[in-house]
């Protein structure tokens, strides 16, 4: 029977079923790889330890992934809880929230995912993916509330967005590494001195 130019066209129940087959497949692999990432760290993360773990086929994660460090990316990919919700009314404690939830993600031994983005920033085709799934896709999230935080002049308009999450990002990053992080309050003292930098100049 002839269907209506405005008539809706219906997926093929089997093309259906295997859609919703690879996305669980997909949501199975990544879920084994993030928790080895937290548990164990970079090294452990393996398609075979992620095959053996999970109960799909090595053949299968090949399929999707390339290599390993193509896994890890995709694992950290999905953006923290701070990057999804909408956050506090005041621009400056929604970029707190941003930090804290940065802090947060350094806790974890998925982190190490960040080190590697710069131990292989000389492969290209890592760095790419490294871009587009971690730092591309973390500053989009952000981006409008920042845009019109500017706008509304709340934050300096001659300074780019990508330099002022660079330096919340930065700040986070260094703090965990030289144990910043680890004393009371600082969390108050690094959103203080990045106000200072990013706030409107009078």
């Amino acid at each position: 029977m002839a269907t209506s130019p405005d008539s809706p066209v219906r997926e093929h129940p089997a093309a259906a079923y295997h859609a919703r087959r690879r996305s669980e497949v997909d949501a199975k692999i990544l879920a084994t790889a993030r928790q080895i990432l937290n548990d164990e760290g970079l090294a452990a993360l393996t398609v075979e330890r992620v095959a053996a773990d999970s109960g799909v086929a090595k053949t299968t994660i090949y399929r999707r992934f390339k290599h390993r460090l193509d896994l890890a990316t995709a694992a950290i990919a999905e953006l923290p809880e701070a990057f999804q919700l909408e956050g506090p009314a005041d621009v400056r404690d929604y970029i707190k929230s941003l930090l804290l939830g940065m802090s947060w993600g350094m806790k974890t031994r998925a982190a190490e995912v960040i080190g590697a983005g710069l131990m292989y920033r000389h492969d290209a085709e890592f760095s790419r993916l490294y871009k587009e799934r971690v730092v591309d896709a973390r500053a989009e999230a952000v981006r409008p509330r920042l845009e019109a935080a500017v706008a509304a002049g709340e934050l300096r308009s001659d300074v780019s967005l990508d330099l002022i999450m660079g330096v919340v990002g930065g700040v986070v990053i260094t703090s965990h590494l030289n144990g910043v992080a680890d004393t009371e309050g600082w969390e108050d003292q690094a959103m203080e001195l990045i106000w200072s930098a990013i706030r409107p100049q009078t």
